[in-house]
C-alpha cells in the first residue's frame, strides 16, 4: 500500500491532527473547480463526519506560481480573498461562499527548487509511485529516472507533497490512515453520495473510539 508523503512549511487555523481515518483535500487558490466543487464537498462531508474523520486542506502549486502562493493562501484563509481565475468565476457566475471562511487546518505545500528535488533518493521515490517499478529491469528503471530528470529540471518551483505523491491535479482528495497508508484517492468532481460511500467503507473497516 502506498504511503502518503506529506510535506508542508506552515499551517493556518488549527494544528494538523491525525486520526485513524483522515481526509486530505489538495487545492490551488487559482483553481475555479476547487471552489465550485471541492470546498463545498468538504464542508458537506465535515457536517456528517467531523466526529469520525480528521479534515485537512493543503494549498499546493503546480502552475501559476505567482497566484498559487503563500500570500494568496493566507489572504484566502484570513480574509476570504479570491484571486485570478477564481475571482473571475465568482464575478461571472457567483461562487457559493457559505463554505468560507475555512475553519479547519490548512497546510501550505512545501515548495523547493528543482536542484533540491532532483536527487537520487527523491527520483527513486517518484518512480516508485508506479506500482510495477520494482519489477522492472535496471535498464527500464534508468529510462524512467532520466525522464523524471528531464521533466522536472526546468520547473520554477516543485511542490513536494503534490509531486512526491504524483497526484494528477486539483482538486484532489486523499483518504489515509494514521500510518499514512493511502486508502483511497480521487481527482476532480465527485457527487457527495459517492464520496460518502468511499468514506463509509473505510470507517467501517477502521472503527473509531
Amino acid at each position: 500500500m502506498r504511503k502518503l508523503r506529506l510535506e508542508f512549511d506552515q499551517y493556518w487555523n488549527k494544528e494538523f491532527e491525525i486520526k485513524e481515518v483522515n481526509l486530505l483535500y489538495l487545492f490551488q487558490v487559482n483553481c475555479p473547480g476547487c471552489f465550485t466543487h471541492g470546498f463545498p464537498l468538504i464542508e458537506q462531508l465535515r457536517r456528517k463526519y467531523s466526529e469520525n474523520l480528521s479534515f485537512t486542506a493543503m494549498s499546493t502549486a503546480f502552475e501559476d506560481f505567482a497566484l498559487n502562493s503563500v500570500g494568496n493562501t493566507k489572504q484566502l484563509i484570513e480574509e476570504n480573498q479570491l484571486v485570478g481565475e477564481v475571482e473571475k468565476a465568482d464575478i461571472a457566475y457567483g461562487i457559493d461562499k457559505s463554505n468560507l471562511p475555512v475553519t479547519y487546518t490548512v497546510l501550505m505545500d512545501r515548495l523547493v527548487k528543482p536542484e533540491a528535488f532532483l536527487v537520487e533518493d527523491v527520483i527513486e521515490e517518484v518512480c516508485k509511485t508506479n506500482p510495477n517499478y520494482d519489477y522492472w529491469s535496471s535498464y527500464d528503471k534508468e529510462l524512467l529516472q532520466d525522464r523524471v530528470r528531464v521533466y522536472y529540471k526546468n520547473f520554477e518551483h516543485i511542490a513536494l507533497t503534490f509531486h512526491l505523491n504524483q497526484f494528477r491535479g486539483t482538486p484532489t482528495f486523499v483518504i489515509f490512515n494514521k500510518e499514512y497508508d493511502i486508502l483511497d484517492t480521487w481527482f476532480g468532481h465527485k457527487p457527495e453520495s459517492e464520496a460518502e460511500h468511499i468514506i463509509d467503507k473505510w470507517i467501517g473497516n477502521h472503527p473509531l473510539t
